[in-house]
């Protein structure tokens, strides 16, 4: 049974109690398994961990759940954690039929050992994060609560139609403008982009790149926002129309990075619901099940078209040029293109996914024992979120693993691997990242509450804001830095006032 209560002190306090008996129960369990080392036990424990979760949360869960940044944020560390276990433990026995100690030793450097101990320090982590909190005060919270249930869905379907028009327009001249290039190039063709020695890397972020992100978000709000008022009696014409718009925005906004198609699943299920206040039935069950598994087939054609491998892709050509050529095509035509091209997918999402391992690599490796970071980590983190038009040296402030390799032995860290808050916590401040980086992501959450709620920002604006920062405390909050989120921050300081303007006109205009 739900709880009815709209009272946000108590929503919160029955939701915090709950989140801590979980979260020392993740803890507990993990430290069985430290002692009773089994790959099959964690599968088995972590498999009934999640199962318990979903049928315990259903009765403190509402529809504006989203507005609790913290609670959501732990939600998602924990549970993401112990699924992507699930997922790569089962693919590793199908690829590469070894047991699952060998695969994390040979892949992320740790046993099984660290990487439970990994997730007894992920559960304070997010223990604190929820402790932290409390800095935020409840009238705030309470106050865009009340502005995110204000909504107001008593508008036209015309204003609908020429903005979502004026969204694919955009997208479409990023398309033929040649903006748009393939994964292997960062996803945008950026002209005259600097060369940075240090990363080894070319500069590809731009206003334009940036400004992408908002166009293809509001795109996606605004085709919530028609199927939220969506009448029995709609025109055969408009629903052919949203669907087309749908379609596009999905490709349009999945394209870059394979994780976007599945955010933009979770954003279009979550605003959704909220929109229409329902109920999540077997049959809406199901339905969500057949559009996730359409929604994964994309990102194995996104996968492919990134896959050097399978198309040997050139680092500089756009999107466009890359259709004319019909090498994507290939991949729906030709059976051993896409055998080899699955078979890359399968090998990438069975080492990628795992969350996690890069912090049990680090106490695998005795990192923190005799040299942390001291905050620089951090700091450079901030320091990247400067646009480099007013900090142009601010790449010689490396982050990430470049800077984390400089204090363990873990070679993990000489490549590319998972942007995590609860690794860079650890190797910036040791066991005390353990407050510091809550307190931190705290403040960031309170930040987003306060431009949320400024009396500017109307009601439409405010549930915008929420579809661009929602993936960050969620789905992304597993791989993902301080830096994104900082960016995303003077983005939306920037950027939304334009679309403030266009949504209070739409709002004014009835």
């Amino acid at each position: 049974m739900k709880i009815k209560n709209q009272n946000p002190i108590i929503d919160l306090y029955l939701l915090n109690k709950f989140l801590y008996k979980y979260f020392f129960f993740f803890a507990i369990i993990n430290l069985i398994l430290f002692y009773f080392s089994s790959e099959n036990l964690y599968f088995i424990f972590y498999f009934f961990s999640v199962l318990i979760f979903l049928i315990l949360i259903s009765k403190y869960i509402k529809e504006d759940y989203f507005c609790f940044f913290a609670q959501i944020s732990s939600i998602f560390l924990i549970i993401l954690t112990q699924l992507t276990f699930i997922i790569s433990f089962v693919l590793s026995k199908i690829l590469y039929e070894i047991n699952f100690e060998n695969f994390l030793n040979y892949f992320f450097f740790c046993d099984l050992k660290t990487y439970a101990l990994a997730n007894i320090y992920l559960s304070f982590f997010s223990i604190s994060l929820i402790l932290i909190n409390k800095i935020i005060p409840l009238e705030l919270i309470a106050a865009v609560r009340k502005k995110v249930n204000n909504f107001n869905f008593d508008f036209k379907n015309n204003k609908l139609y020429i903005l979502i028009i004026f969204c694919i327009f955009i997208e479409f001249i990023y398309l033929f403008t040649g903006r748009l290039g393939s994964q292997l190039s960062g996803g945008f063709i950026v002209k005259n982009a600097e060369f940075i020695q240090n990363l080894n890397e070319y500069d590809d972020v731009n206003w334009y790149t940036q400004f992408y992100y908002f166009i293809t978000s509001f795109h996606l709000f605004l085709n919530l926002l028609f199927f939220s008022k969506k009448k029995d009696n709609e025109s055969k014409f408009s629903l052919y129309f949203i669907l087309v718009s749908l379609i596009l925005n999905f490709l349009f906004y999945g394209f870059f990075v394979r994780r976007m198609a599945i955010q933009f699943f979770l954003i279009a299920v979550v605003f959704f619901i909220f929109f229409k206040k329902l109920k999540i039935t077997p049959k809406f069950a199901l339905f969500g099940a057949l559009i996730f598994f359409l929604t994964f087939q994309f990102t194995n054609l996104l996968q492919t078209i990134r896959t050097n491998e399978s198309y040997n892709l050139s680092t500089n050509k756009t999107l466009l040029e890359i259709l004319k050529e019909g090498k994507i095509q290939k991949y729906f035509f030709e059976d051993d293109r896409m055998y080899s091209a699955k078979g890359v997918i399968s090998s990438n999402i069975s080492k990628r996914i795992l969350n996690n391992h890069e912090l049990a690599s680090l106490f695998y490796h005795k990192t923190g024992e005799t040299n942390i970071l001291k905050g620089q980590l951090l700091l450079n983190h901030f320091i990247r979120a400067i646009p480099s038009k007013i900090f142009p040296s601010k790449h010689n402030y490396p982050v990430a693993e470049p800077l984390v390799s400089t204090v363990t032995d873990s070679p993990l860290f000489n490549n590319d691997t998972t942007d995590s808050f609860q690794s860079f916590s650890f190797a910036d401040f040791g066991i005390l990242g353990l407050l510091i980086y809550p307190l931190v992501l705290n403040l960031l959450f309170l930040c987003f509450y306060k431009i949320i709620n400024l009396g500017i920002i109307n009601n439409f604006t405010c549930l915008f804001i929420f579809i661009l920062f929602f993936p960050m405390y969620s789905i992304r909050i597993t791989e993902t830095n301080i830096t994104d989120w900082l960016v995303l921050l003077r983005n939306i300081l920037i950027f939304i006032l334009m679309f403030n303007f266009i949504l209070s006109k739409m709002d004014s205009q009835k």
